[in-house]
């Protein structure tokens, strides 16, 4: 008979729970690690400002920081509305590769409100890193990308938005705040500006130059702008909540649908009301392409029949398409509506519908009132599409 003896089994019990010590603690230093580096990571981006057409801003002053070290400042302009979304001016500020943002600072003045704003906001550094480490594919160029701009938008009512842009042809929201009306003395502002041409306009003396004429020589007199008739035309009803409303997201795709069997979707670049851009280049077999988008404004799509291929641009009409949405959706934004994108069997005319297609009968509205064009597409392009499409032919739904 054998008796095991207590000590031992003590010496073995306790000499794997040091090395279940020892792991755990490898695994809280690596992770440690690894959390430092992702937390002091540098990327290289620019900062970048936009505003809506037609409700044009000046940017007093703002700067990205983190953890209250300034990185980089917003570019001024003491005329931005280059559109909702883009990127606008950058500003080259600074070494290459920078730390992430985990706050944002921004003063502006609105020229169609007559208000100053400002505000500080925090932004998702850990959203941010996480687009930025995930990129986005560029599969017609056999490429990897990621986005290199961080632009802050500026609407009516002090609405900002914050989003990665590429350029590449994406473009992701990542925040959105509401800044206070604030007050500040147009000699604080103006500063040097007053010596600007513009005031030569008005003939007056720089020192005399009042808020009031310095909105209105932007608004009414500057070449460059025609939002001060845009402001009478609307009779002064500025839109606020609009680009809230913009912001509205619905399950959602495009579908091309080609009455020639030979027909096939190179790919599709989309953009939406709310600044968002994507490419939709190939649909996965896997995948039906619905995704929580906001209301599509614009796109364009290669597609090829034979060895011919052809472009298309479409620009939507707001009225109709908020209107059809309204019709389609019914208050439901999980309910999967698409844009079929209908081609004739010439693949020279295209009709568009938005289309319920799970319903039981056709449950369908025509959009007749879009911009679309249908363009030739070069000798060259052609090709390239043509050697690419043979290469990765198994990633083309079929």
């Amino acid at each position: 008979m054998t008796y095991d003896n207590p000590n031992i089994k003590q010496e073995e019990k306790t000499k794997k729970l040091k090395i279940l010590h020892i792991l755990l603690l490898i695994v809280i230093a690596v992770t440690h690690v690894n959390c430092n580096e992702m937390e002091n990571k540098k990327y290289e981006w620019l900062p970048g400002r936009c505003a809506p057409q037609m409700y044009p801003v000046s940017i007093v002053y703002g700067y990205f920081s983190s953890e209250e070290k300034y990185i980089a400042s917003v570019p001024r302009g003491i005329l931005v509305d280059n559109g909702w979304g883009k990127q606008g001016s950058i500003e080259v500020v600074g070494p290459d590769l920078k730390t992430l943002p985990d706050e944002l600072f921004i003063e502006w003045f609105s020229f169609t409100e007559n208000k100053f704003y400002k505000g500080t906001f925090s932004l998702p550094k850990d959203t941010i890193a996480s687009l930025m480490e995930q990129g986005f594919p560029v599969i017609d160029r056999r490429l990897h990308q990621t986005y290199n701009c961080i632009s802050v938008g500026l609407a009516p009512g002090g609405r900002v938005v914050v989003w990665l842009l590429s350029s590449d042809g994406w473009a992701t929201e990542v925040g959105h705040y509401q800044a206070e009306e604030t007050t500040r003395t147009l000699e604080s502002f103006l500063g040097e500006l007053r010596t600007w041409g513009w005031v030569q306009e008005l003939d007056m003396d720089p020192k005399d130059v009042t808020q009031e004429d310095f909105r209105n020589s932007f608004l009414y007199k500057n070449k460059f702008s025609t939002a001060g008739r845009h402001l009478d035309s609307i009779q002064g009803k500025i839109p606020f909540g609009l680009w809230d409303k913009y912001r509205e997201k619905f399950l959602f795709r495009v579908r091309m649908d080609y009455d020639d069997p030979n027909a096939m979707t190179d790919r599709i670049k989309s953009e939406y009301y709310n600044g968002e851009e994507e490419y939709m280049q190939i649909y996965p077999q896997n995948d039906n392409g619905f995704k929580k988008r906001a209301r599509i404004r614009f796109f364009n799509t290669y597609w090829s029949f034979g060895r011919t291929l052809q472009e298309t641009t479409v620009m939507m009409d707001e009225t109709e398409l908020m209107e059809a949405y309204n019709t389609l959706y019914e208050g439901n934004p999980d309910r999967e509506i698409e844009l079929r994108v209908h081609v004739n069997k010439e693949n020279d005319f295209i009709r568009l519908w938005l289309s319920d297609p799970h319903a039981e009968y056709s449950r369908e509205l025509e959009l007749t009132k879009a911009y679309i064009k249908i363009y030739p597409v070069s000798e060259t392009l052609r090709h390239q599409y043509l050697i690419f499409r043979e290469e990765f032919k198994d990633m083309y739904n079929q």
